[in-house]
């Protein structure tokens, strides 16, 4: 009987891990960023972006969010995205792009999307 409770207790326990594992990762922007919700959004749900993006949720409520992201884009020097945890610390930066500003902010949240994907990504301090 005791050895059943232990072999309930691991399975109860993988089966929480995987939840967690694939359960959405909400994304809040900060009030720095130059795109709107919309746009991101928009963004999210290209197709070519529903691969990486897959468990990513925008949310306007960063109270909420396991992350927050900063998307800028400034005149000759182009669009880049930071991904920070709650605390604020700074988890991934991507690369300014300079040209076609939609194809732009689409490669910036795919590698935002990569990012929380990675492991060694986490939202915690």
């Amino acid at each position: 009987m005791k050895t059943m409770m232990l072999v309930i207790l691991a399975l109860s326990s993988f089966a929480v891990a995987q939840v967690q594992k694939y359960a959405p990762k909400k994304i809040a922007l900060t009030p720095n960023s130059t795109f709107t919700s919309r746009e991101v959004l928009e963004t999210l749900n290209w197709p070519p972006n529903r691969k990486y993006c897959a468990n990513v949720v925008l949310t306007n409520n960063a109270s909420k969010a396991d992350y927050m992201v900063e998307i800028g884009s400034r005149v000759n020097i182009g669009i880049s995205a930071t991904l920070f945890s709650l605390s604020g610390r700074v988890l991934f930066r991507t690369k300014s792009r300079v040209y076609n500003t939609s194809i732009s902010l689409y490669q910036a949240v795919r590698d935002v999307c990569q990012a929380i994907a990675t492991p060694e990504t986490k939202p915690s301090a």
